[in-house]
């Protein structure tokens, strides 16, 4: 990929959050009741509240601390947000374009980025900007991209060295919202048997090792933070405990469970369904890794309780899979 490539989806995401994102400028107000919330934890966290035990909210250190850098850009509006909006999904743009130029030329795989950041943007997922799930895109985008490029080079193992990138941003999605790991549960059951294939028990503690190194290293700074100011406790309690057994009371039945997936691919059917297509040709084309990773996702946004409307969208990494082999179909045949 080239510069003006990445220059271009910088503009296209910026673009594209200034019409999408109600933390543009475009919108006179945030009428988004989780928006307002995360930045008013991140402006008490900068005048010096520790979270959880002088603030309390139920998400992840990280994406509130996002919010505090927000708050240090502008205070009193979500200008902020909305500049860290744009760096999020300039990653996850040139992660995307750089999973399709795999399988397309550059030129093409910079369109069907654009596409994709566009069609992601239009679903109900995108709900109105700065969630939680849109900030773990990057590194879920992340991943993706190492599974596809591997999966096409070699039998799609995964290198220590990729493994603790894999764990680094696993770590970070822990520190924004634990439930959306399913990727990465998806992505160390298959690196486990397909390193245990081909080297046994000390290859698959190998790769344990790298990423369980990397998972630590977006996590110990918060460990830290929390044990210093006297918070380990309210921290546990906030975003683990309550979470887990408060926060999701709705018993839920296989008719839920159907009408919840059926309803998120009819309102997000741009994006949802070529990510379908294209992790059914991965699978097609024996690159378990993605489809498993999918699957997994999948799983723990549909099963662990309640479906919110911007759930599934840790869901549209997958993509990126589906337009790469448009793209390929329309290069095979002269286009454009």
């Amino acid at each position: 990929m080239r510069a003006r490539y990445d220059g271009f989806l910088l503009f296209a995401a910026v673009v594209l959050l200034y019409l999408c994102s109600m933390c543009s400028p475009l919108y006179p107000i945030n009428i988004w009741d989780d928006a307002n919330c995360l930045l008013t934890v991140g402006r008490a966290m900068k005048h010096g509240a520790v979270l959880y035990r002088d603030i309390y909210e139920q998400k992840g250190p990280l994406l509130y601390g996002i919010h505090m850098l927000a708050a240090y850009l502008h205070e009193t509006s979500f200008l902020g947000v909305f500049v860290l909006e744009i760096v999020a999904w300039t990653a996850t743009l040139m992660l995307a374009a750089r999973t399709m130029a795999l399988r397309t030329g550059a030129w093409m795989a910079t369109a069907c980025a654009v596409l994709f950041g566009a069609c992601a943007m239009v679903g109900r997922s995108f709900a109105r900007g700065d969630s939680a799930e849109e900030f773990c895109l990057p590194f879920l985008m992340a991943a993706v991209y190492l599974l596809s490029a591997e999966s096409e080079r070699t039998d799609g193992t995964l290198s220590p060295g990729k493994m603790f990138v894999c764990g680094l941003c696993a770590g970070c999605v822990a520190m924004i919202k634990y439930t959306a790991l399913g990727l990465f549960v998806g992505l160390c059951l298959v690196q486990a048997w397909a390193c245990f294939k081909s080297g046994g028990v000390a290859r698959v503690l190998l790769r344990a090792g790298a990423f369980l190194a990397g998972m630590l290293v977006p996590v110990l700074p918060w460990v830290i933070y929390f044990v210093a100011n006297h918070a380990g406790k309210d921290a546990i309690t906030a975003y683990f405990y309550n979470n887990i057994f408060l926060y999701q009371t709705q018993e839920r039945t296989a008719m839920d469970l159907l009408r919840d997936v059926l309803d998120a691919g009819r309102r997000n059917v741009l994006w949802a369904l070529p990510a379908a297509l294209g992790t059914l040709y991965a699978a097609w084309r024996k690159q378990w890794a993605l489809p498993v990773a999918a699957l997994a996702a999948a799983a723990t946004v549909f099963l662990l309780g309640k479906v919110y409307p911007y759930y599934p969208l840790v869901l549209c990494v997958f993509t990126p899979l589906g337009f790469r082999e448009a793209g390929r179909w329309l290069e095979q045949r002269g286009l454009p």
